[in-house]
């Protein structure tokens, strides 16, 4: 039998994200966004993808298949389809299901050995990504091309002929595919959610105060993601005035938010790589946990 723990960090996760107030631009629980609740429930759609994560991990450790043959592809159109159902449209978090999927994989697989770390999800993430395959590739093709992402992959000229002829896997769909999906660039350069979550640990160590970690670590997104922004040089004025430590750091965002609206900036489509830094920091630091 497997161990919940790592199942239940990666559906608290989007709650715990999307929540997080104030994050300017983006939704958190003082929004006037009224699909609210079921993208901060959005960790319940998963459960089913996440516990297959689990028994494929469980399957490679005891040698009965191969990373290879994990079928990782067909878990992340699951986990895609069944999030759609959930929010009934297609959002920025949907993209969460590509890195929380594979990160979900690779934990399980890393606390097999007894070494859940960065750099174990690092190696882990890096060893399921160069197994993976063109049927892989395929089966998200076919999940994004279903739920209304055919704009994005018409951009890219991707068809199933050009994924078999030109032997695209998976790990390459996801490059390609980052240049659009926060969700996809943040798996694919998985260094990005080392940074943030560490920055994210050493706030919470200093502050012990969860929601302000998190909005922190969405500025350093944002920092990382959108610089030289409007949105990043209010933010980051903010920074310096303490963000929602602080009195007049609270003010500021408050401020920046309420323009952000009336300017119609958005900031969502960083919600996947939030979720995703947030639950690899409740992966690796007993701190959170």
């Amino acid at each position: 039998m497997y161990n919940l723990n790592i199942i239940l960090k990666a559906m608290n996760a989007p709650l715990i994200s999307v929540l997080a107030y104030i994050k300017p631009g983006c939704i958190h629980r003082y929004s006037l966004h009224r699909q609210i609740t079921s993208y901060s429930s959005f960790g319940i759609s998963q459960l089913s993808s996440l516990m297959e994560c689990a028994n494929i991990a469980d399957k490679i450790s005891r040698g009965k298949i191969g990373v290879g043959e994990a079928n990782i592809g067909s878990i992340i159109s699951k986990a895609f389809k069944d999030g759609f159902k959930w929010i009934g449209r297609p959002h920025y978090i949907l993209e969460s299901c590509i890195p929380v999927t594979i990160i979900t994989l690779a934990a399980y697989l890393a606390e097999q050995k007894g070494e859940l770390s960065y750099s174990s999800l690092s190696k882990n993430i890096k060893t399921i990504l160069n197994a993976t395959t063109t049927v892989d590739a395929i089966e998200l093709y076919n999940a994004l091309k279903a739920l209304g992402y055919s704009d994005i992959v018409s951009k890219h000229d991707i068809t199933i002929r050009k994924i078999n002829t030109e032997d695209i896997t998976l790990r390459d769909l996801l490059y390609i595919l980052s240049e659009d999906f926060n969700g996809a660039k943040c798996i694919v350069d998985f260094g990005l959610l080392i940074k943030t979550s560490k920055n994210g640990i050493e706030y919470y160590n200093k502050t012990k105060d969860l929601n302000s970690t998190i909005v922190y670590v969405f500025a350093k997104i944002v920092e990382s993601l959108k610089p030289n922004t409007w949105i990043h040089k209010m933010i980051a004025k903010a920074e310096r005035e303490g963000l929602m430590m602080k009195k007049n750091g609270r003010r500021m965002l408050f401020a920046i938010d309420k323009e952000a609206f009336r300017r119609g900036v958005t900031t969502e489509d960083l919600i996947p790589t939030l979720i995703s830094s947030t639950y690899v920091m409740l992966l690796v630091a007993s701190e959170l946990t």
